[in-house]
């Protein structure tokens, strides 16, 4: 087992930076374990022993062969005190290059600098078993690597960002639209061959799950599903980002998150978490190969060729100026805190996943039909329509406590993830219901009807005035309600896939003295029959 550790002294800017710029050491370990590259991959849930104490590895992304050699490597060179990283390779990881790890510039041309989550979804969908099972239909045969998926990638999108979850639809469903609230620079390179997913069928929104750890540092505890003998075994993609002038800034790095490191005699469950084991396509090397002179075959080979790793950085719970908490990477290389933005969940594949999410309705053809979902909802007191939400947040508006006698706006928001546009006479209707908890009577009901343009991979906002009619307001009992919004429900407007038309839920309370609760139904056990004949 050889280990070497490199220290790099930024010794200038460090008279102009000084508290921005620090030192930095990395520990790597080449582990040599002998397993070999497949499709075949197994999770590790076990405890290990370090000068220390007993820690406890909970990992996906191993081989039988490779994992005791990785907890005894654990074991010798884990440090749960070094603000510096731990890498280990192995020619069994899994770990999806990029040829160009920096921003095209006069140095290194940018290739696929901006694919960082393009790298990270090729690791999950390889290590979750959904690419293996499918065909690359640029290759006419099965996938073969992480590397393959990558390519396949590569070959479709331009080089820029984008949102994780929006690449991993496009690879199922053949569309592809990134999150308004997430941005992205990557563009299909092909949107009329949008239509060629490779599970057109599977709507594959609905099996993955957002955690933004900056609203709430408890959702990493749904990584303890990197084992994958839990009930709903997963793999994850991490965002990073950092602080803007002591403020947490959006995301800027997407990478594939392995697994993390945990004391189970933890005092708090602060304390608890100790490491997070990252796969970052950025760590192992930079191109070998003149860009300008070599061909796509060579460039692949030369990043295929590179060596696999994880990364271990031990992690800690703190806050920006504004107390917002984040997880912090211990020794990353960056002038900032490089903190964990947000969490992304794909459940390992699973036949009865696909059958539960399969489209029957929609022609599943986004370049010719819209396709719409619901955005956001909640209730404000603000009258007027918030037409988008950029740089701005829901919460900011948000109001879910009212008086009796005050107006209750609901807002909402819907997404055209089509190449069609919605056009203001066509049809649709929102069918919405107020609900009182306490005996579960309905309140108010009525149907909507959009009634300004809705373009292609667009989103925009509109409002219902729930307790109101011809601007008189009615007043409601104290007590606490929920909103069902329910799109598109009669069909009227052809769309792609009906099946991401999720019902979308809110509740709000009146003050005042409540009456007594009862349990809150299943939402859908209540399914509004909108009545169109009046339009």
């Amino acid at each position: 087992m050889k280990k070497q550790k490199s220290l790099i002294i930024l010794l200038a800017l460090s008279f102009l930076f000084p508290l921005a710029v620090h030192a930095e050491a990395v520990t790597e370990i080449d582990l040599n374990s002998g397993a070999a590259r497949s499709d075949t991959f197994v999770s590790v849930n076990e405890l290990f022993e370090t000068g220390q104490g007993t820690y406890q590895l909970i990992m996906y992304g191993l081989k039988e062969e490779n994992k005791d050699a990785l907890l005894q490597a654990l074991s010798e060179a884990y440090d749960a005190q070094q603000e510096e990283a731990l890498t280990i390779r192995d020619l069994a990881f899994a770990d999806a290059e990029k040829f160009n790890t920096y921003p095209a510039d006069e140095r290194t041309p940018g290739e696929d600098s901006g694919l960082c989550w393009a790298a990270s979804a090729s690791n999950m969908l390889w290590m979750s078993g959904w690419a293996p099972r499918l065909v690359n239909p640029d290759a006419g045969s099965i996938f073969t690597s992480e590397d393959d998926v990558f390519a396949y990638y590569y070959d479709h999108f331009s080089n820029g960002g984008s949102d994780v979850s929006a690449g991993i639809d496009w690879f199922f469903m053949g569309e592809y639209y990134a999150s308004p609230d997430h941005g992205g620079s990557a563009i299909l390179v092909d949107p009329a061959n949008s239509d060629n997913g490779l599970r057109k069928e599977f709507v594959s929104t609905f099996v993955q799950d957002h955690y933004d750890l900056t609203v709430d540092p408890t959702g990493i505890d749904v990584l303890m599903d990197c084992d994958w003998d839990s009930a709903s075994p997963a793999v994850f993609q991490a965002s990073l980002g950092s602080l803007m002038l002591g403020e947490i800034a959006i995301s800027e790095h997407s990478v594939t998150c392995a697994g993390f490191i945990i004391d189970p005699q933890a005092d708090s469950w602060q304390n608890r978490y100790k490491a997070l084991i990252i796969i970052n396509s950025d760590n192992d090397g930079i191109p070998s190969i003149d860009p300008d002179t070599s061909s796509r075959e060579e460039r692949r080979a030369d990043k295929e060729s590179r060596p696999n790793s994880i990364t271990v950085y031990n992690i800690t719970l703190s806050a920006d100026i504004n107390g917002t908490p984040f997880w912090q990477l211990l020794g990353y290389d960056s002038y900032e805190p490089e903190l964990i933005y947000a969490l992304n969940r794909l459940p390992l594949y699973d036949e009865g996943l696909v059958a539960q999410y399969t489209e029957t309705e929609g022609n599943r053809s986004v370049s010719t039909t819209l396709d719409l979902t619901p955005f956001t909802i909640f209730t404000t007191d603000r009258t007027e329509v918030i037409r988008d939400l950029y740089r701005k947040k829901p919460e900011d508006f948000t109001v879910t406590e009212f008086e009796a006698d005050e107006a209750i706006n609901l807002s909402y928001f819907i997404t055209n993830k089509g190449y069609q546009p919605l056009m203001q006479d066509s049809g649709l209707c929102v069918s919405w219901q107020v609900v009182k908890d306490s005996d579960q009577s309905v309140i108010a009901e009525g149907i909507y009807y959009p009634d300004t343009p809705l373009f292609p991979r667009m989103n925009i906002g509109y409002m219902i005035h729930l307790n109101q009619t011809d601007g008189a307001i009615q007043t409601w009992k104290p007590g606490s309600y929920t909103v069902y919004l329910d799109l598109n429900p009669d069909r009227a407007v052809t769309e792609s896939y009906y099946l991401n038309n999720t019902r979308s839920i809110f509740r709000f309370t009146i003050n005042g003295e409540e009456e007594e609760q009862k349990p809150i139904i299943d939402p859908d056990d209540r399914r509004p029959v909108p009545n169109t004949a009046h339009h």
